[in-house]
């Protein structure tokens, strides 16, 4: 019997590498007999490793300095951060937060965090804002960002009362996973006073309180202009998560001809590549079709988080598409999962029904029991139940079911698409002439009579005439007209 294969879990920083780097696990995936690779929730890349060649994989690893973990054991030891640089200049962002804002704190982290830790813009809605325990969130105050700690098994999240400075966010970091994470009985008091005794932070104290619209995730895949400029960004999402490995070495290749320096990796088991020139479009077109890549796939078939190789929950998440686009359901703004994740950000969780022993005959039947996020919240922490049991046929229809609840939630949209949205009109002080209706306009002025703009009425000279009908200036009286009406430089 051949010996198990070892899972090896790649750790990117911020779902951040370079083309030559994903060239280099290419090879060292292809010198373990595999054919794909895959991507995970935490923005890395996870392949299988020959048992033979464990040690061979940890020096080629070591030799490269890219940080990674083994999967198969029992618990992780260590965790990727997860960044919204992947969205950066692809969607709506915050001004200042730029690709050299993430890389400046990411290259702080000069430690491996055995916690979760996000940093995250608020404006884009492709990275999930607090799927973390630590969770940096970009703040209206450039280099300065909110601080919001998530500790398992605890409803609410503790709000750090202060901006946290962007080259203080590792070490801050650092110190709360000792002090918060090891001993959860440490009180926020407690907590935020041991921060201020044992670190001289550069905080800010008075600031705007985090503002979020509602949690819309863009679709993101396909070749699309950039927010800014007119390069490209082309999205990749294999609903498998098995990416080729001649597939990603061909990207890799483009990437390097055409002087494109970062890929990056999204929470949702896909990635981006930016900043493509126009003039290159036709060779990325050409490689997408010599390989076959379907780049149409419908958004209700990008927001799922599946179990890592559980070919189970793939079949399961297939079938319902399927289902759903047979019905042309609409689900935008929900996000899916397969089974409950241990820091959601999931609006729908389908878990498959386990019976006791006495009832084991049971489980022959494939039952699921449903639940959704207090208030559809992805980021909640709590979920309620929908239905306790579905059979494999009714799931498509129960989920149907949550779907439409989940939209006649929304009060808020609601009420705003039922009310008119408010017209504004801006009025300027004219006079008129009574006799034909022409208008003198202050800011305009007179220019067949030589009367400069800004000029108001009271300081026009007694003898001014209508330059249209000769009127008097007495002939004149005031009045209110719509700006709109007049071009004013």
């Amino acid at each position: 019997m051949r010996d198990k294969k070892h899972i090896l879990r790649v750790l990117l920083k911020g779902g951040i590498l370079t083309p030559g780097v994903l060239i280099k696990l290419c090879e060292l995936a292809s010198m373990n007999e595999n054919k794909v690779i895959s991507f995970g929730s935490r923005q890395d890349i996870l392949f299988d490793i020959l048992p033979t060649k464990k040690t061979e994989a940890e020096d080629f690893l070591t030799k490269h300095a890219i940080d990674f973990e083994w999967k198969s054991d029992s618990k992780p030891k260590t965790q990727n951060i997860v960044s919204s640089f992947v969205a950066n200049d692809v969607f709506q962002s915050t001004t200042w937060v730029n690709p050299g804002a993430y890389q400046f704190i990411l290259e702080g982290f000069n430690y491996h965090p055995k916690i979760k830790i996000n940093v995250v813009d608020p404006v884009q809605k492709l990275v999930p804002h607090f799927s973390g325990h630590l969770n940096f969130i970009a703040s209206t105050h450039e280099d300065y960002w909110h601080l919001f700690i998530r500790r398992s098994g605890e409803e609410q999240m503790i709000e750090w009362p202060e901006l946290i400075y962007s080259a203080d966010v590792p070490a801050i970091a650092r110190h709360l996973e000792g002090i918060a994470f090891n001993n959860k009985s440490v009180s926020k008091h407690q907590l935020i006073q041991t921060i201020n005794d044992e670190l001289k932070l550069n905080t800010l104290s008075n600031f705007e309180t985090l503002k979020r619209s509602p949690n819309f995730p863009p679709y993101y895949e396909g070749i699309h202009k950039m927010a800014s400029g007119n390069d490209l960004w082309a999205g990749f999402y294999w609903r498998n998560n098995k990416y080729s490995i001649r597939f990603i070495e061909n990207v890799c290749s483009l990437c390097l001809q055409t002087g494109i320096a970062r890929i990056s990796i999204t929470p949702w088991k896909s990635f981006l590549v930016k900043n493509i020139k126009q003039e290159h479009r036709l060779m990325w077109e050409q490689m997408i079709g010599h390989f076959g890549i379907n780049m149409r796939h419908s958004s209700f078939e990008l927001y799922w988080h599946l179990p890592f190789a559980n070919k189970e929950a793939l079949q399961l998440r297939r079938y319902l598409v399927q289902q759903f686009d047979k019905v042309d359901i609409r689900t935008f703004g929900l996000t899916f999962s397969i089974g409950q994740p241990d820091i959601p950000f999931t609006s729908v969780v389908i878990k498959k029904r386990w019976y006791p022993n006495w009832f084991n005959w049971l489980n022959l039947f494939k039952t699921y029991s449903i639940y959704y996020a207090k208030d559809f919240n992805p980021e909640s922490n709590q979920y309620l139940s929908y239905r306790k049991s579905a059979s494999f046929k009714e799931l498509p229809k129960v989920l149907i079911e949550l779907s439409k609840k989940y939209y006649a939630s929304l009060p808020e949209l609601k009420s705003e698409l039922s009310k008119p949205m408010p017209i504004k009109i801006d009025l300027l002080n004219v006079h008129q002439c009574k006799a034909c209706l022409s208008v003198y306009v202050p800011q305009i002025g007179d220019e067949l009579l030589g009367i400069d703009a800004g000029t108001t009425f009271t300081d026009l000279p007694e003898e001014y005439k209508c330059s249209c009908c000769g009127a008097d200036k007495s002939a004149f009286e005031e009045q209110k007209m719509r700006k709109e009406l007049f071009v004013i430089k």
